[in-house]
């Protein structure tokens, strides 16, 4: 009986190592590819955890985020932090029900590969746009580790946990130039969902104050209200993995964890006015 339970010990203990090993960053990356080109909707619950590197405070956001190819999107953040957040094809729209206003975005915010919401969905190019290496295991998952070509302030590392088999991405932690994290963890992932053309469409309701910015030089909003001159250009460099990161930061603004919002995090693109104004809501 021991001769026949010695090998299948050592077979069970083969497979267990054949299933934990790290599979290679250039593989998985090809293998996220290759499973989101194929897959045309999904829904999912998340976590959202948004930490403040400088206070240390952090909050935690629950919701469902419903995707479609090419790029439609509906993000819903539950109570106490509603907001939802509406991507069609043409505009982006970014509901507070709280403070009862709705504001309107163009999409080309969304456009580049860098963005959060095209990493979380599984569209961006990570060959292209980012050096990818391995970021070792948690647990069953496989961490890539991505450094964009051309860093922005609002993603200088993301950090990806992705089911090297299903090929799925479990969770997404974008990190800043100031060290402050968006951590995105799906709790339930359904692939090829069953969604409706409704989920992507938008309509501010009544009594909701609707501020239109589609257009860049269209003004009035609290958002792009005229700021105090700023002040002397300070350069700001920071090393993260043996890499220097160096932006420079005109005038001086800070801003706590509870402005930011899920919008905040959506593009890396915007200009550093932008990314100010939009987290200092």
């Amino acid at each position: 009986m021991r001769r026949i339970l010695l090998p299948l010990l050592a077979l069970v203990m083969g497979l267990s190592l054949v299933n934990v090993a790290p599979v290679a960053a250039g593989d998985i990356a090809s293998t996220i590819r290759d499973r989101y080109a194929s897959l045309n909707t999904f829904q999912a619950e998340f976590t959202q955890y948004l930490k403040h590197r400088e206070s240390g405070q952090q909050e935690k956001r629950q919701g469902t985020l419903i995707f479609k190819k090419p790029l439609l999107v509906n993000w819903q953040t539950r109570a106490p932090h509603a907001e939802s957040l509406i991507i069609s094809a043409d505009e982006i729209w970014d509901y507070l029900p709280e403070e009862k206003v709705a504001y309107r975005y163009p999409h080309s915010l969304v456009d580049d590969s860098r963005s959060l919401i095209q990493i979380v969905t599984g569209q961006a190019l990570l060959s292209k746009d980012f050096d990818v290496k391995d970021g070792g295991t948690q647990g069953a998952l496989q961490i890539l580790r991505l450094y964009p070509k051309n860093p922005s302030p609002q993603m200088i590392q993301a950090d990806l946990y992705v089911d090297p088999v299903k090929g799925y991405i479990q969770r997404a932690e974008i990190i800043d130039f100031y060290g402050n994290s968006n951590d995105v963890r799906f709790t339930s992932f359904i692939p090829d969902a069953d969604v409706s053309s409704s989920s992507f469409r938008f309509k501010a309701p009544s009594g909701v104050d609707v501020e239109d910015k589609s257009e860049p030089d269209q003004g009035g909003s609290r958002l792009l209200k005229p700021r105090p001159a700023p002040r002397a250009e300070k350069r700001a460099s920071r090393r993260i993995s043996g890499r220097l990161f160096s932006f420079t930061r005109k005038g001086r603004g800070s801003y706590s964890l509870g402005a930011l919002s899920s919008y905040s995090f959506l593009s890396s693109s915007m200009s550093s006015c932008t990314v100010v104004i939009l987290l200092m809501r």
